[in-house]
């Protein structure tokens, strides 16, 4: 099965946060650009990780239950233009259009 372009974006923007997330995760609170707990940083890759695989698996879940948590919980707690924050709510806006 071949993912349409639409689909091979989303995954390919899930691709890099998931390298994001875990090189975050892998540095000192302090040292961190997001300030996050790593609770935090570990619920959005496991998110992430989990939307990725719903896209290349075709098992997207009906529009009216892909809720926009990620998107709120970065909005609600991550510093204001916090750039791995911007790109996590492009991916699932991008995931959600699907």
């Amino acid at each position: 099965m071949s993912l349409s372009a639409h689909s091979a974006r989303v995954v390919e923007l899930a691709d890099r946060l998931i390298g994001d997330l875990q090189d975050e995760l892998q540095e000192e609170v302090a040292r961190r650009k997001t300030k996050v707990p790593d609770t935090q940083l570990r619920a959005m890759l496991r998110l992430v990780q989990e939307r990725r695989n719903n896209v290349v698996n075709d098992q997207l879940p009906p529009k009216h239950l892909r809720y926009r948590y990620l998107t709120r919980e970065v909005t609600d707690t991550w510093p204001l233009g916090d750039d791995l924050a911007n790109r996590i709510a492009l991916f699932e806006e991008g995931y959600n259009s699907l």
